[in-house]
């Protein structure tokens, strides 16, 4: 029996339809292929018997089209064997899509091993994995490869220099040569703010060396580094074409969603093939499959694009560190802010720490400045206003040098708005939403976009609104007026600018992630209505915040200013005063450990509708209340969901319940929430989703 995966006996098999028994064992004639099938369902998620016809060559890896309940279903082929336990008829296969082999052992491995962790199918990760077919692209692919042995060296036996700013870290040339030794490395690394992207054309990055020296540490193999968005993949391809030069033998790709299908899949063959040496891309690359993986690298993991939004709902983060251990591969995890998992890592010893040395980093970084309300009363009569007097004329200083940054949290006119008589925060009458308005005074919500034509307070009645929040094109055309003689401009998600000149002092108006670079950097920054994310009730608001705000440090000169309005938290303001992240990080951690959150202890969100949720919890409660650990099972409470991502399948009436468990106890749940998932779907029972320590949560 050819078996590729060397699966347990334990595997649950079973039959493509059911059949009349004729013996024991089935028996075809070509062979039998057991196969995952694509399909949503709990109950289907394993492995199902399918004939072989006569003179088909299916192989393990492949994707074929079978017959299921009738109709025609893509599957992937994962053994092949000569007789079926199954005591029945089998349906054939229907045809073979692609003999090219799409499923390796290493996929399935990851596959099955983040099904189990984290509670959604196997089926749905090895669908998210693997691109949808291009007939062209294979062909081409095949021709290329053909002039591609396996056993090519592919990767130049020299290696990059090493950089000065490798200096600027605690034991960070020790950390250089360790990659270039091809070792095994587990890091959490601080960079410096201004590493990547770099402020100078002629600056090179210490966390692209990196990337470049890990590539070249072995002559065959591939490194992974994955980004939060298109635009910081370009200034990563950028910047490895400098540090390895136009004649380097690395082949270097990158994965964009602005790939056509043809593109895509041509890619995902070449990678798996081996082909390329480094590979760059997004959070869809975490998945990317390669011959010989030397190690993954994440830049700035607690950026919210590296989480999926929808099933299976895995972040860059998750993805990565289960596959860098089982296929013991590198892994490196960077930011100018490490999040609170990548210090939680650091601190359990599974990880090493890369951390600047502190005269270096405030040697490097821009100076912090926090207006708070202590010091607009010191200002007096200067102090007042959205943007006081005296910040207004360290703006007009500013641009005599270069450009200034004014970073405004939310896009739009009026982003929020409240109830002049009762000061209630304005909501949409169909899904609770924020209410925004646009530039003609026109109300919507933020959420589901509708028109609010007669919208009146829910609380008092009252039909007369005030700003709350003024979003970025207001501040935008506010700053026109103020500063006439000075060029403006507005970019936010819609309306970006990559780079400025430095011999143009600009006043720049923009939304977080949509900062234009500037030469050199910007003379100024100053960070508008700070409390907008800091007063936040959600557990990740104030880490969000030092992630933004530090990654604004890296846009501003060595010697610029960094002000802050609007920040009245003292323990907070401190940290980002001495520019010490990872200081206020480990006292985030203390404190989550002291009242039982995440990464102290495991949170699991079970999302559905309020009955199928109450019903599920029930019925885990009875099942935990049996096992030794059940002690360490806490259900925190029901609550309904609201908001633009509660998907439609969750009902009229959506809701979450929240539970805690100790990390020991956690597979063990796992199986038990699994085996319900199977139970309710088999009963066609409303289906319940779990997100294990969901970002939006935490």
């Amino acid at each position: 029996m050819a078996d590729l995966f060397s699966f347990d006996a334990a595997m649950p098999r079973a039959d493509a339809l059911a059949g009349e028994p004729v013996s024991a064992f089935s028996v075809a004639e070509g062979g039998v292929a057991r196969v995952y099938i694509e399909n949503d369902l709990p109950h289907l998620d394993k492995l199902f018997d399918y004939a072989i016809p006569v003179g088909m060559e299916v192989s393990a890896g492949c994707s074929v089209r079978v017959r299921f309940a009738g109709k025609l279903t893509s599957a992937w082929v994962v053994e092949v064997a000569d007789e079926s336990k199954f005591a029945g008829k089998l349906q054939p296969i229907e045809r073979i899509v692609s003999s090219v082999p799409v499923l390796d052992a290493q996929m399935l491995e990851l596959a099955k091993d983040l099904a189990a962790r984290y509670g959604v199918s196997t089926v749905k990760l090895i669908a998210a994995m693997i691109p949808p077919r291009h007939a062209g692209a294979e062909k081409k692919v095949l021709q290329r490869l053909a002039d591609f042995p396996a056993n090519t060296t592919s990767a130049e036996t020299s290696s990059v220099p090493l950089l000065e700013s490798f200096a600027d870290y605690q034991q960070g040339v020790a950390f250089f040569n360790t990659l270039q030794q091809a070792n095994t490395v587990r890091a959490v690394w601080q960079l410096l703010p201004g590493d990547f992207p770099q402020r100078d054309h002629y600056q090179q990055s210490a966390f692209l060396h990196a990337a470049a020296t890990l590539a070249l540490s072995k002559s065959n193999g591939t490194v992974l580094i994955m980004l939060p968005t298109q635009r910081e993949v370009s200034w990563c391809l950028a910047g490895l074409e400098k540090v390895l030069g136009k004649n380097s033998n690395i082949r270097v790709t990158s994965l964009s969603s602005l790939d056509s299908p043809a593109a895509r899949y041509e890619k995902f063959l070449l990678g798996k093939s081996g082909y390329y040496n480094i590979m760059v891309g997004t959070r869809s690359l975490a998945y990317q499959p390669v011959q010989n993986l030397i190690g993954m690298l994440i830049f700035d993991d607690a950026e919210q694009r590296h989480q999926d939004q929808q099933s299976p709902y895995l972040s860059t983060f998750d993805i990565a560190l289960r596959r860098a251990h089982l296929q013991k591969a590198s892994f490196i995890v960077a930011a100018p802010s490490p999040s609170l998992q990548a210090v939680a890592l650091a601190e359990s010893g599974w990880a090493g720490w890369v951390l600047p040395i502190p005269t270096n980093l405030r040697a490097k970084t821009a100076v912090v400045s926090v207006v708070d309300d202590f010091e607009r009363a010191r200002q007096g009569s200067a102090g007042k206003g959205r943007l006081p007097a005296f910040l207004q004329t360290k703006i007009r200083k500013a641009l005599l040098k270069g450009s200034v940054l004014v970073s405004v949290p939310r896009k739009g006119w009026i982003s929020i708005i409240r109830c002049e008589q009762c000061r209630k925060t304005g909501t949409c009458n169909r899904c609770h939403g924020p209410l925004r308005v646009s530039a003609n005074q026109e109300l919507s919500c933020a959420w589901c976009t509708d028109p609010q034509f007669a919208w009146q307070c829910s609380a008092c009645e009252s039909k007369r609104w005030v700003p709350a929040k003024l979003g970025s094109q207001r501040t935008f055309e506010e700053l026109g007026r103020a500063f006439p003689n000075v060029k403006v401009i507005h970019t936010d998600s819609e309306h970006p600018a990559e780079e400025l000149p430095a011999h143009q002092p600009t006043l720049v108006v923009s939304t977080p992630g949509s900062e234009p670079l500037v030469a050199g950097g910007y003379e100024l920054v100053v960070i508008m209505d700070a409390d907008a994310i800091t007063s936040r009730p959600e557990l990740w608001a104030l880490e969000e915040a030092m992630r933004r705000w530090t990654r604004l440090l890296g846009l501003a000169r060595t010697d610029g200013i960094c002000e802050v309005l609007g920040l009245n938290d003292p323990v907070f303001a401190q940290a980002l005063i001495k520019r010490d992240p990872v200081a206020w990080t480990l006292q985030a951690l203390e404190e989550r450990a002291n009242v039982g959150f995440y990464p102290a202890k495991c949170l699991l969100a079970l999302d559905g509708d309020q009955t199928a949720v109450a019903e599920f919890l029930q019925s885990l409660e009875t099942e935990v209340s049996a096992l030794d650990w059940n002690s360490e099972f806490n259900a925190l409470g029901t609550a309904p969901r609201k908001g633009p991502h509660v998907p439609k399948a969750f009902g009229s009436h959506p809701a979450r319940v929240l539970i805690r468990v100790s990390w020991t106890a956690t597979r063990e749940l796992m199986q038990l929430i699994r085996q319900l998932q199977v139970q309710r779907s088999l009963k066609k029972q409303g289906l319940v989703t779990v997100r294990v320590n969901p970002r939006d949560l935490l």
